[in-house]
């Protein structure tokens, strides 16, 4: 039996100036060796920057930004019947999701070259804006991914429906803890090109072993084309 005591989440304050929690986040990752003073003026002058050249809210724009990035599912290996699978899951917890979106973004600063911290990250806020960058990208393929292998998740129709959906509903039905419906044209389209090769593979192998040969013989011209 684990003797590990409860897990009490750390409740996090907004920032001073903006009085945002998003902000703090971003300036307790960005913070290096303590240096919590040095954090800020980056955070601040980049806000600052976003402002003077948007004539916008800076915050509105970070987190806009933010929720560009934020990912709907993760995917996670899984080893079963010998082999290793990716297994797609929703993440439904907000506080992930943008402390994912926050690391993605960061990491995208530092493989920008050329440039001092300050316009790094003013660049990469901006692109996540426009839904371009790094960041954003990454976050794309990682939905490929995740559709790619949504066979492999216990119900594949929540997946497509996390993806697909609007912001404000997803984040509806996550907050409400409503359950994802299966009853969607776009769910059954994506469903049925998804069809593998293993699955022909096993209708053949069936069809052969009933006697019928030639339902079998179109299911396996069907299947050499695939």
């Amino acid at each position: 039996m684990s003797r590990k005591g409860n897990f009490k989440k750390r409740s996090l304050f907004p920032d001073p100036i903006y009085n945002r929690i998003s902000v703090h986040m971003l300036v307790n990752r960005v913070l290096k060796n303590g240096k919590k003073s040095i954090a800020y003026r980056i955070v601040y002058s980049v806000l600052q920057k976003l402002s003077t050249t948007t004539e916008q809210n800076p915050v509105e724009i970070w987190e806009q930004a933010l929720n560009n990035v934020k990912p709907r599912v993760e995917v996670k290996p899984r080893r079963r019947a010998g082999a290793i699978q990716q297994v797609p899951r929703i993440i439904r917890s907000a506080d992930k999701a943008q402390a994912v979106a926050i690391r993605w973004i960061l990491g995208a600063c530092l493989k920008r070259s050329g440039k001092d911290m300050i316009s790094k990250l003013y660049s990469e806020i901006s692109d996540a804006y426009k839904k371009s960058g790094m960041a954003f990208r990454k976050k794309e393929e990682l939905h490929k991914i995740a559709l790619a292998n949504q066979m492999n998740a216990r119900r594949p129709e929540t997946i497509v429906q996390a993806i697909m959906d609007t912001e404000s509903d997803f984040i509806e039905r996550i907050d409400g803890g409503s359950t994802f419906s299966s009853g969607s044209a776009n769910i059954e389209t994506l469903k049925n090109k998804n069809l593998t090769k293993s699955e022909s593979g096993n209708a053949f192998s069936q069809n052969f072993r009933s006697g019928n040969p030639s339902t079998s013989t179109t299911n396996k011209t069907a299947f050499n084309k695939r």
